[in-house]
């Protein structure tokens, strides 16, 4: 885009901001409060202003990758630790996210879109002191700072891959409730789901 004697350059960007419409369906892999208050200087005294933001998507990606806030910076300790929080993952739900996408905030949904996606992989960050023992598919060593990958295939089966083995699952919805999942995933792997 050129105007007058400057040249500049614009990317595309898949996140839409919108500072009108009020949602609760706000993403984040940071825990966000509701609303941000704001002080702006007025003549005599300040004046309090809540602000909420909203992103939403124009382009929906084939594989659409989430990335959970597990650490946190201690400002004592001048370290990194590791975020235990659990968090429920169901390996079946299948997500609808039309109301992330610009074209619903504007009314014009179009029908020829997928707005769905499925689980295809989790990507466990296990650490010292976090729940990195599994007995019932033998894996119980004391690991410190390692990764591990939960897979679907093709044919809807899931896999467990380290550094060493591959192990077949038999029982996702049961291992997907276990502290060694809910405590340690790190990256989620949808793909978008017709």
């Amino acid at each position: 885009m050129k105007t007058g004697r400057f040249s500049f350059r614009t990317t595309v960007s898949p996140i839409v901001t919108s500072r009108r419409q009020l949602s609760d369906h706000i993403f984040s892999s940071t825990p966000i409060s509701s609303s941000t208050t704001n002080i702006l200087p007025s003549t005599k005294n300040h004046i309090h202003h809540r602000i909420k933001s909203q992103k939403m998507i124009s382009n929906f990606p084939d594989i659409l990758c989430i990335q959970l806030k597990r650490f946190s910076h201690d400002r004592l300790s001048n370290r990194t630790i590791k975020l235990n929080t659990s968090i429920i993952i169901e390996p079946e739900k299948i997500l609808d996210l039309s109301y992330l996408h610009y074209t619903t905030w504007l009314g014009l949904r179009n029908s020829s879109i997928s707005y769905h996606y499925r689980l295809i992989a989790i990507c466990l960050h296990l650490s010292e002191n976090s729940s990195s023992s599994l007995s019932s598919i033998h894996l119980t060593k004391r690991i410190n700072d390692h990764y591990v990958c939960l897979y679907r295939t093709d044919h809807n089966q899931w896999f467990l891959s380290d550094d060493e083995r591959i192990i077949e699952i038999n029982d996702i919805n049961n291992l997907f409730q276990t502290s060694y999942v809910t405590e340690n995933c790190y990256l989620l792997f949808y793909e978008r789901y017709l």
